[in-house]
């Protein structure tokens, strides 16, 4: 062996060794709670398409964990992709913002590297212990539309990449307007309507019946706080205005809480108390007045949809007057698959404008209630981050309707729209 081919060999000898022994990347993903059903999904298959395994998660439905830990193989290296679904708010803040130790970084918390745990005995939420900024953000808005593009007070969130270099499509997540358990199934509600309901938190069941009947029967609001990125979409499609206070109630049967710290709140079969939602801080924005904050999670909005309410004046409503004598029912937004989750505890989703929720009348842009879903990239993110970002993001947008159903394939969309709320074109 020559002097060259021997300094060759010890170069690659010494390549492999420095691979073999190459320290694991932690990508940490936040995000929406509407697409968390997809994106888990997509997430584990990545994870056991590339050698690796799923370590830990908090629920035994992989679809409706808050949090999980996964592995997966990367040039010889087992790296860990690390989820906590904080709210679209909360992944933009955390992806767009300082680094990890840096002054103002907005951290979230997610599973330990050494946790353990498997779907038939999920480990507790509370496990998530490990504080960090997220490197990866899933989100049901354009971070335009978020209030952490620019400088919020004294911190300054930097522009976010999206999975692809542009907007980080990766697919359309469907929302609805669901009412509570024994709202008449018929139901419709249009943006005018949806617009009083936003104001004033309560309106006569009539307005989305459109039956005489029921103009002494009562609908309240029930809504989501700050970090989420279906209020965000909600009040743009409703033309409502993304940061207009909102009125919005909690089910206040044992509840816990109030001032600034976040509500507990517990339903039951029949409950006859509500309250508005207490003011309460997320992400270091105050809600300010009760009313303009809600609940952290679709599926626990939902929750409460699936039990019947108190009639007449058995209803206890703290802020104002009951408004009738009637049948008192609830009604929230929420995503899709958060929805179609509570439907069989009494759940009733709700025709908007006058359309049935449908993959196919989305994609054909005859329902319009949804926005796209975007894959972002921090500033901050490794290269394994960023190339962990592709192959999610390319797997989710080649996914199909039936896979992503409720949501839809961005590939499958005859229609399109410039940003959140816009008027939706088609592409025929």
């Amino acid at each position: 062996m020559n002097l060259k081919q021997h300094l060759l060999t010890v170069a690659l000898a010494a390549a492999v060794a420095g691979s073999a022994s190459a320290a694991p990347n932690v990508t940490y993903i936040a995000g929406s709670t509407a697409f968390r059903s997809a994106a888990n999904a997509a997430i584990v298959a990545y994870a056991t398409n590339n050698g690796g395994q799923l370590l830990a998660i908090d629920n035994a439905t992989i679809g409706s964990a808050g949090n999980m830990l996964v592995t997966y193989v990367a040039s010889g290296t087992t790296n860990y992709i690390d989820v906590h679904w904080t709210g679209s708010e909360g992944g933009i803040q955390s992806c767009a913002g300082p680094a990890n130790g840096a002054a103002n970084a907005a951290t979230t918390s997610f599973f330990p590297t050494n946790a353990s745990g498997w779907t038939n005995a999920p480990l507790s939420s509370s496990a998530a212990n490990v504080s960090h900024t997220a490197t990866l953000a899933f989100s049901d808005t354009f971070q335009s539309t978020s209030i952490f593009n620019g400088k919020v007070g004294a911190v300054t969130y930097g522009a976010l990449t999206g999975w692809d270099g542009g907007d980080g499509l990766v697919g359309v997540v469907s929302f609805t307007w669901a009412g509570s358990k024994g709202f008449p199934t018929n139901a419709n509600i249009t943006a005018q309507v949806a617009n009083q309901l936003l104001a004033g938190g309560n309106i006569p069941l009539t307005l989305v019946t459109g039956n005489s009947a029921d103009s002494t029967n009562s609908v309240y609001l029930l809504g989501r706080n700050g970090d989420s990125g279906t209020r965000l979409t909600t009040l743009a499609e409703m033309a409502y205005g993304v940061r207009t206070p909102v009125t919005q109630y909690a089910v206040a049967t044992n509840y816990t809480g109030g001032g600034n710290t976040t509500a507990t709140l517990v339903g039951t079969t029949t409950t006859n108390t509500l309250i508005l939602y207490p003011t309460e801080t997320i992400n270091g924005i105050s809600s300010q007045t009760p009313g303009n904050s809600g609940y952290s999670s679709g599926g626990t909005l939902c929750g409460f949809l699936t039990n019947s309410y108190a009639k007449g004046s058995a209803l206890t409503v703290a802020g104002s007057a009951a408004r009738s004598t009637g049948t008192n029912f609830l009604v929230g937004y929420a995503g899709v698959s958060d929805a179609n989750g509570k439907t069989n505890g009494g759940l009733v989703e709700l025709a908007y404008n006058g359309v049935t929720f449908s993959t196919n009348a989305v994609a054909q842009g005859q329902y319009t209630f949804w926005g796209y879903e975007h894959l972002y990239v921090s500033p901050n993110a490794t290269a394994a981050d960023s190339t962990l970002a592709a192959g999610l993001g390319n797997n989710i947008l080649n996914s199909t309707t039936a896979t992503l159903n409720p949501n839809v394939s961005y590939n499958d969309m005859q229609c399109g729209r410039n940003g959140d709320g816009q008027v939706v074109y088609s592409n025929y």
